[in-house]
This record gives structure tokens, sequence and C-alpha cells, in this order.
């Protein structure tokens, strides 16, 4: 994704075509979390580690996903390049 690019690619998020809750994590690649997130509707990473942007590179992810109807938890990771 390209967080410097207004409007197009901005933000690294998951979409659902269920409700449910999401909890987004990114890691660099030593395992530190850089970014977590959870909700039923968020917003993703947007390409910085608190103020200061992250470096470009490969970054890891995971996203845990409920659904709100059957309750089922399910596990997913990747990952994510960022370019600048």
């Amino acid at each position: 994704f390209t967080p410097d690019d207004p409007g197009q690619n901005d933000r690294f998020r998951p979409y659902a075509n269920t409700p449910g809750q999401m909890t987004l994590q990114v890691f660099d690649r030593w395992g530190g979390l850089l970014f977590h997130e959870s909700g039923s509707d968020i917003e993703g990473w947007d390409g910085y580690v608190g103020s200061e942007p992250a470096s470009p590179g490969v970054y890891t992810w995971m996203l845990r996903y409920q659904e709100d109807i059957s309750a089922e938890a399910r596990w997913y990771s990747g990952t994510i390049t960022l370019i600048r």
C-alpha cells in the first residue's frame, strides 16, 4: 500500500462481508508490534508508527475475525509491502 498517495491505497485494512468483531495487528520484521486496532468497523493502518512514517518495506499482519451470527473466530495472517 502507498500511504503517501492521498485517496489511493492510503490504509491497510480488512473488509468483511458479514458483521463481526476484528482485531488487526501489524508487526515489523523483528516481531515488534507497530499497530493494533479492534472493533466492528476498523480504520486500518495508515503506515505510521506513532507520529513517524514507517520505513518502506515488508510488514507482517495478523487478523482475528469473529462473526456476530455464529460467534466463530478465525485467524488470518500475511505480509504487506509499504511503498513510499
